[in-house]
Parts: C-alpha cells; structure tokens; sequence
C-alpha cells in the first residue's frame, strides 16, 4: 500500500515539476486552468450526458412551474417535488466523475499546499518536531541523533504517554534545508527540516500507511517497522498572494480558476453540467 500511494504522490510530484520554473502566481493558474480542464473532461467521460441535460431541463421546467402557479398551492408542490426529484437524479448522474475526482485533486492539493499554502520554518526561533510511534515502543527509547551544524535541542525531549508521543524542541540557526536523525531504540529515523525560504516547497510531515493520502510534502514513506509512524511538524503560513488569497486560502483561488475555466470550455468540449 505504501508503494501504490508513494508512486501516486511521486507521479504527481513530477507532473508538477515542470511549473516550479514559473513565478508562483502564474504557475498556480496554469495548474489551475489544467485542473478545470481535467475535471470538465472526467465528467464528459464518465456521466451520461443525455441523462444529465435530461435532468437539467426538467429542473428548470420545475422551476419555472412554481414561479408560474403562485395561485395553485397543489400545482407548487407537486412542482416542488418534481424538482427534489430530478434533483437527486442529477446529483447521481454526476456522482461517479466526483468520486473518480477525489483521490488526484486530494492529492493535488496536498502537493500544491507545501508549494503555496506553507512557508519555509523560521530561524531563531524553536519549533515543534513531533514523533508518534507504534504502542509498543518505549518513549524513554526516544532521542535526537546527532544534529547537523544549524540545528540545536533547546529542551529536554517531551514524552506524551497518552498520545504515544514525543516532542522535541529544536531552533534552526541559519536558513537552510537540514537532515535531522532520531533515534529510536537501535533505529535511526530521519526528518528533513526546510528552513531554506527559496525552497520551491517544504516537507512537513513524513508518515506512513493510509496517512500518506492525507500528508504533506515528498518524503519517502515511513515503513512502520521501525516503529515511528509519523513524525511531523508545523510550517508557517505562506506570505504568496492570489488575487487577494493568501496563506492557507490559496486553495479558493485554485477552485474560483478551475471552475471558471471549466464552465467556459464546457461548451467548446461539448460536456453538459
């Protein structure tokens, strides 16, 4: 499982590779204006088109009942009904494109989030390196390795028996991307830290098993079999701005474009909404 998800992000991660080249404004609306591409296709593919103008008509046929019979209660309700209907009838139309749509646009925004929604971690500043692991494992087992030059401990490591975690709090000198080791046991863990703010995205957390369709950054995987199941921490929000959008609401922008763009080419690919 964690091979078929990792091929995924990492599939995705090199289709994205090529925008990194751009300015971020202007990359995130050509990712943008693809993705509404994208979706407007998987829906012309997998609905039943016919069915769905079928459906949209007769909506609108009930909609214009009830603005017509304002004077026959029964006329409304039965319209009314007849909407709810045809309603539920579209929504299942287009259910199987929503479906297919969930796993490459949730991972897509996984993938464009480090790049957009988040900053690189601050300097001189301590910052929060958390390390859950498996029941089994002894949390007193728990240490930093050997740091590189740049990143220091500035407390003793903070062990949650409750949450079978620890923290660790750590200070990055100087920017920079870092390789930080964590002993646990006779293992060794790493983490990279990214504190470079050039960097063209960060890696916030590195997780394993089905945590993987819901983490951030491009890290390999964690197996399991050393006993840390993720070990995480928490980026600052991004200073980039989209039309007004910034920081964790970068994703509004990406949605506004995409459905832009896919009801504008709706008619030239001939896919019915």
């Amino acid at each position: 499982m964690n091979t078929l998800i990792h091929a995924l992000r990492s599939g995705i991660e090199a289709s994205l590779a090529p925008f990194d080249a751009l300015p971020p404004f202007w990359a995130l609306t050509l990712i943008s204006a693809l993705s509404g591409v994208f979706m407007l296709w998987v829906v012309g593919k997998t609905t039943p088109q016919a069915r769905v103008e079928v459906a949209r008509s007769r909506m609108a046929s009930a909609i214009y009942e009830i603005r017509l019979f304002l004077d026959s209660p029964a006329r409304i309700v039965l319209s009314q009904v007849r909407l709810l209907g045809w309603s539920l009838a579209y929504v299942g139309y287009m259910m199987p494109a929503f479906l297919l749509l969930t796993l490459p646009l949730g991972l897509l925004y996984f993938h464009l989030d480090v790049r957009y929604g988040q900053a690189a971690l601050p300097v001189h500043t301590p910052i929060l390196l958390t390390v859950a692991t498996a029941p089994e494992v002894d949390l007193a087992s728990i240490a930093p390795g050997k740091l590189p030059d740049g990143v220091r401990v500035t407390a003793p490591p903070l062990r949650l028996s409750d949450e079978q975690a620890v923290i660790l709090r750590l200070v990055i000198d100087r920017p920079g991307t870092y390789t930080v080791p964590i002993q646990i046991g006779d293992e060794t863990v790493d983490k990279q830290l990214d504190a470079d703010p050039s960097a063209l995205a960060v890696n916030p957390d590195r997780v394993s098993g089905w945590d993987l369709l819901a983490s951030y950054g491009h890290e390999a995987p964690l197996s399991g079999d050393r006993g840390a199941l993720a070990v995480s921490v928490v980026h600052p929000e991004s200073s980039l701005s989209f039309a007004g959008f910034s920081g964790y609401w970068w994703f509004v922008y990406w949605l506004i474009v995409a459905t832009v763009v896919a009801l504008a080419l709706r008619r030239p690919m001939g896919v019915t909404l």
